[in-house]
């Protein structure tokens, strides 16, 4: 399952970096598109984390503690690169609502 999430998340980051014009642009069959990515990765990352969350409750005394310690590093290594990616190197693009862009 982690590595069907990881497929769908790279397809997700694809799409996120073709931005303001990825594939399937202003279509129904694009948005059903990128609401399935976006729910069958968080699905397939989700479950994953929640069995060996579980597994840790069990059978370690401390695993819980190291888990959520793991999972705030993640979040902050995450949010760290994406805040650099959106604020600093500015690789993402938003389109105007005014815009009318040849997609």
């Amino acid at each position: 399952m982690l590595l069907l999430g990881s497929v769908t998340f790279t397809f997700d980051v694809f799409l996120c970096f073709k931005s303001p014009c990825p594939p399937f642009a202003n279509t129904i069959r694009g948005s059903v598109l990128v609401l399935l990515i976006w729910l069958s990765t968080y699905i397939f990352i989700g479950y994953p984390r929640l069995v060996m969350a579980n597994y840790l409750r069990i059978h370690s005394p401390n695993g819980m503690f190291w888990f959520g310690v793991s999972n705030q590093v993640g979040a902050l290594i995450g949010s760290v690169a994406a805040y650099l990616l959106v604020e600093t190197f500015s690789q993402f693009k938003e389109k105007l609502p005014c815009e009318s862009l040849p997609c």
